[in-house]
């Protein structure tokens, strides 16, 4: 599995990006990625960027804390939607390096 850039729940983004408003009382669906993850028995890989102007970095943090093992965190540069090409080689070679370690190459 691997999740790049997202949040730990859809309240949690909400809250944080509008704090003057009651979010938790107000969505209906809370998209729980960090509950999903709980059900997750696979290896995970994280992948963020301090840059994301969009999801802060901590939401990545707290998502790869709560991960089963193995997991692996990424931490990579740039924007929100640049994050992959700022990073370009280091993000390349990230993930190559998790796939080669965890998928059995077909033969």
């Amino acid at each position: 599995l691997i999740l790049e850039s997202t949040f730990t729940s859809l309240p949690d983004i909400a809250s944080t990006l509008y704090p003057y408003i009651p979010v938790r009382l107000l969505l209906r669906f809370h998209y729980n990625t960090a509950e999903y993850l709980d059900s997750v028995n696979c290896p995970v890989l994280i992948v963020h960027s301090r840059n994301d102007e969009i999801m802060p970095f901590n939401h990545g943090r707290r998502l790869f804390e709560m991960a089963k093992k193995p997991k692996k965190f990424l931490e990579i540069a740039g924007t929100h939607n640049e994050g992959f090409i700022t990073s370009g080689k280091l993000y390349e070679e990230g993930l190559n390096a998790f796939i080669s370690e965890y998928i059995e190459p077909k033969t």
